[in-house]
């Protein structure tokens, strides 16, 4: 499946060249978060990782890019967090799009049960 994600980027580019203070204000927390995200990665907490990937997820990225999320995505994610509690480590949007690429980390100890029940859920 492809999406075209021209229109996302000409609005991260607006949103850019613009300077609103919202989305400015965002910018400079994904990037301090991004420092976060680059540390934990690389200690190999990637409960940390996965922590702060949700938290740049719902909160500079949603505040650059409204179309970062949808029902379905929002779904996905509370489902995971209901399904595996804890083991749900976090969320972390690839693609910049809703549905143009996304990824769940969980406990390892739950891999063969996550591989069965994910597709479920994404169903």
């Amino acid at each position: 499946m492809a999406q075209n994600v021209g229109p996302i980027l000409q609005m991260v580019t607006e949103k850019y060249l613009l300077r609103e203070e919202k989305e400015w204000k965002a910018r400079r927390e994904a990037v301090n978060t991004l420092n976060n995200i680059v540390d934990a990665f690389s200690c190999g907490n990637i409960k940390e990782l996965g922590r702060l990937l949700t938290e740049n997820f719902f909160g500079p990225i949603q505040g650059i890019i409204p179309w970062a999320t949808n029902a379905y995505t929002e779904a996905l994610i509370h489902e995971c967090e209901i399904h595996f509690k804890d083991n749900f480590w976090g969320f972390w949007m690839l693609g910049g799009m809703s549905g143009g690429g996304m990824g769940f980390l969980l406990d390892p100890t739950v891999k063969d049960m996550a591989e069965m029940r994910m597709s479920d859920i994404l169903a």
